[in-house]
Parts: structure tokens; sequence; C-alpha cells
């Protein structure tokens, strides 16, 4: 299956400029004239610096197309669900991770915390 690629996406919207390594772009979320978006294709993220618009492939469809999330995953391809998927399991990871920690600290703090005796 193939990935999709963030600046193939952008470029169906905005002309993209390929610097080297680096790919750039008139930003499409505001009133821009210069190359201010900066596309990251081995990550599938963009960063506007004149705006701070930034995030990833769903980010961009959604707010170019006006998607809700679920719309934006679909236009995006098959490909790229693959790798949100993965993606998805280590976020959930993480999630379970602070919650463990949340919960850890929230039993101690009721430890103590705990109400004074009555004499």
């Amino acid at each position: 299956t193939e990935e999709a690629v963030l600046s193939e996406i952008c470029e169906e919207h905005v002309q993209v400029r390929r610097l080297g390594s680096s790919v750039v772009a008139v930003c499409p979320f505001h009133d821009d004239t210069r190359p201010s978006m900066n596309i990251d294709d081995e990550k599938n993220l963009y960063y506007c610096f004149s705006c701070g618009a930034g995030g990833n492939i769903f980010t961009f469809v959604q707010g170019m197309e006006g998607m809700t999330f679920v719309e934006s995953v679909e236009a995006s391809g098959p490909g790229y669900f693959v790798r949100l998927i993965g993606g998805l399991f280590w976020v959930v990871g993480m999630l379970i991770m602070a919650y463990n920690v949340y919960m850890t600290v929230k039993r101690r703090e009721a430890i103590s915390y705990s109400a004074p005796q009555a004499a």
C-alpha cells in the first residue's frame, strides 16, 4: 500500500517548493505572501512560522476541506491509515502510563490527607 506524503497532499492546495531536504509553502491558513510553512515529509508534520498553524496530514486536510477527523482519515488513503494505527498504539500506551502515574499520586494524596480521627 502506498503511504500518503504530506507535501503531496499540500501540493493539491498550494504551491510547494523543495529546498534541499526541506519543503516549504505559502501557508493557506492566513494571508501569506512568503513561504512560511515548513513541511516535514519524514514526520508528516507541517508548521507555519508566521501564524503558528501546524499539525499532521489529518489536520491539514481538515482545515483545507472542512472535514471531520474521520473524513480526513478516509481521504488520506489506506496507506497512511496503517501508519496511524501503529501511532495510535503508542499513544494509547502513553495514556495508560499517564493514568497509572495519576492514580498512584492520587492514592498517595488520599493516604496523606486522610480525615483526622475523632478523639
